[in-house]
């Protein structure tokens, strides 16, 4: 009797320091979030109404909801109505630094440099030299190659080891901050490059309020963003990286109100991704109406929020009812890019919610 108590010990010792040796992996490798830490938005940050519609929600073990996405009914724009704030994300840039001067996936900077080989094309024939901001501008590799084609170039890259990693290795003048909190010098940009920054931003409206008074008189931005006909399917409701999804109409329009004319529009092909993107070169208007420049459209003719809504349906792995609130539920914060490292396909529902 005596032996089989103490084998009882033993293993009830090994399994708690099995559970232990777990809780503290999950610990290491997870990313912790309180109410705190979030940005609530009760109106569109696109046009400020309050008709809004409910899409999914993202709860931490069916406690605190973290991150949910709402759509306009009114400009059909797709945002994040709750998500961790800046500061959330700054820390979580911080907690992943190494402060090694490497660069994290050599496969992407080099696709990077090529799609900047395109941009170059394209923007040639409207800015041949002067002053560029590239606006995450991650490892350089793009910026440089505005540089070698005779630009004066500055980079704007919030991630403190990417920065430090332009500011010495390519040594090219860098700006370690987020866009609110960058206050540029007297000067001001003939060119800025603005890719695939727009839809990481908690204020898109401001966002490019403070990039035309960053432009010289007669300066462009080089505007791309994905369209979400073309990105949206059931994963984009774990998707922290992206605050915002928007659809071409509501992109174009709020250029000209925010008033900027559409020099030139592109489909740009999205590396491996079987998509292109929208790409816009807006200048401020100097007289007159601007321009939407609708010369091209990714949106289907006639479509309502419904139709929006329905794309997060797309290869839904369990079954749901067709147009209930997508709830989801996870137990910790794997990658804040996008929620889970773990097989996103495995999971159930339980009590409403999808469960992993």
């Amino acid at each position: 009797m005596k032996d089989a108590v103490r084998e009882h010990e033993r293993l009830s010792v090994c399994v708690n320091k099995t559970l232990a040796q777990i809780k503290l992996e999950i610990e290491n490798n997870s990313y912790p979030v309180t109410e705190a830490d979030l940005l609530i938005l009760s109106d569109c940050p696109l046009c400020g109404s309050d008709k809004t519609l409910r899409i999914s929600e993202v709860s931490l073990n069916k406690s605190l909801v973290f991150f949910s996405t709402d759509i306009c009914q009114d400009c059909l724009h797709i945002y994040r109505a709750i998500s961790p704030n800046e500061a959330w994300f700054v820390a979580r840039w911080d907690q992943i630094s190494t402060g090694t001067l490497s660069v994290y996936n050599e496969s992407l900077e080099e696709k990077r440099r090529v799609r900047y080989e395109l941009y170059y094309g394209l923007l040639h024939k409207h800015k041949r030299s002067g002053r560029l901001l590239d606006v995450g501008a991650a490892y350089g590799a793009g910026t440089r190659v505005f540089r070698e084609r005779g630009f004066q170039v500055e980079a704007l890259e919030p991630e403190r080891d990417r920065a430090e990693y332009i500011r010495k290795i390519c040594d090219i003048e860098t700006h370690s901050c987020t866009l609110d909190k960058f206050k540029p010098n007297d000067e001001t940009y003939d060119l800025i490059v603005f890719a695939h920054c727009l839809e990481h931003l908690n204020d898109p409206v401001g966002s490019l309020k403070t990039l035309k008074n960053w432009l010289k008189k007669d300066g462009v931005i080089y505007l791309e963003i994905p369209i979400a006909w073309k990105v949206i399917d059931w994963q984009d409701s774990l998707f922290m990286a992206h605050k915002h999804n928007f659809v071409e109409k509501n992109i174009r329009k709020l250029v000209a109100e925010l008033g900027f004319n559409v020099l030139d529009s592109y489909l740009i092909p999205d590396n491996d991704a079987p998509f292109c993107n929208l790409a816009l070169v807006i200048q401020p208007k100097s007289d007159g109406l601007a321009t939407i420049g609708s010369d091209r459209l990714l949106d289907p003719e006639q479509y309502d929020s419904q139709d929006l809504k329905c794309l997060y349906e797309i290869g839904l792995p369990v079954a749901r009812p067709a147009g209930e609130v997508l709830k989801f539920d996870v137990p910790h914060i794997t990658n804040f890019y996008h929620i889970l490292k773990s097989d996103r396909r495995n999971c159930i529902v339980r009590d409403g919610f999808i469960t992993y």
